[in-house]
């Protein structure tokens, strides 16, 4: 009998876990709502991203949202030595957060965890073969990279690189890893719930940068359809007057998605 009423229990306490669980996330959120961004802390971030100026009191306090949950629910890692200070996680996050202020976006949910490089990163070779003649040969040279984003939850950035976009380089990693988190498929769109302007717009501006290079737009972007999603981000972010002017249909598109006029 004992061992009947052992299981129920644990039969019950199955069922009520998610309810449980959701309660005390909830509890969490307003937690982080009630509390309030240090001025000195929203002083270094001004200063560092001076968009932050061009947030209404409305999208302003949606930011401040999702950059708690995104420090409270991210966790960060630092590689080959280096120490991720408080600066790095607030800096990293503030312009991550920049890319979703829509009230439907969340704040990456299947984003896990950050890694952080000092500089350049190694990856190693795919095993791939490739035919050289009657042989077939493997590379075995590691790629150098910036950032990666993967779907398995992890975002991987080099903070030599995040620092040069806060000094004004017009690649910026962070915007561009984040970038593929919104494209999850890959496809150069992030979820929406009607796609129509969406192809026509970024399909003739792709199909543009193949015919003619562009002074805003990096040619990466021609890697295919979710690196110019990413490439067009960063370039609406580090230099949007420049893409409203050469590319307005481009900008107005990106500024109606990310909802402020970096312009």
């Amino acid at each position: 009998m004992a061992w009947m009423l052992l299981a129920a229990a644990f039969a019950a306490g199955l069922i009520a876990w998610p309810f449980l669980h959701k309660a005390r996330e909830q509890r969490r959120l307003r937690a982080l709502q009630a509390r309030p961004i240090e001025p000195a802390r929203w002083a270094m971030l001004r200063a560092a991203l001076p968009v932050l100026d061009r947030l209404s009191p409305e999208l302003r306090a949606l930011y401040e949202l999702r950059l708690k949950e995104f420090l409270a629910y991210k966790r960060y890692y630092g590689c080959d030595g280096l120490e991720v200070s408080e600066d790095m996680r607030w800096l990293i996050a503030a312009q991550a957060c920049l890319l979703v202020l829509r009230p439907e976006s969340g704040t990456f949910p299947s984003l896990r965890s950050v890694l952080v490089y000092p500089s350049v990163f190694e990856v190693p070779p795919m095993p791939a073969p490739v035919e050289f003649g009657e042989f077939e040969l493997v590379d075995d040279e590691a790629d150098e990279r910036i950032g990666e984003s993967h779907d398995s939850g992890r975002v991987i950035l080099s903070w030599a690189d995040v620092e040069a976009a806060l000094d004004g380089d017009p690649v910026n990693v962070v915007v561009h890893e984040f970038a593929h988190q919104l494209d999850a498929s890959d496809a150069g769109a992030p979820q929406l719930s009607d796609y129509t302007r969406w192809s026509a717009v970024m399909q003739a501006e792709y199909d543009r940068l193949h015919e003619q290079a562009s002074p805003v737009l990096d040619d990466y972007g021609l890697e295919g359809p979710g690196e110019f999603f990413a490439v067009a981000s960063e370039a609406y972010f580090q230099q949007g007057a420049a893409l409203k002017r050469c590319h307005a249909s481009l900008y107005e598109l990106l500024r109606g998605f990310y909802r402020i006029d970096t312009a």
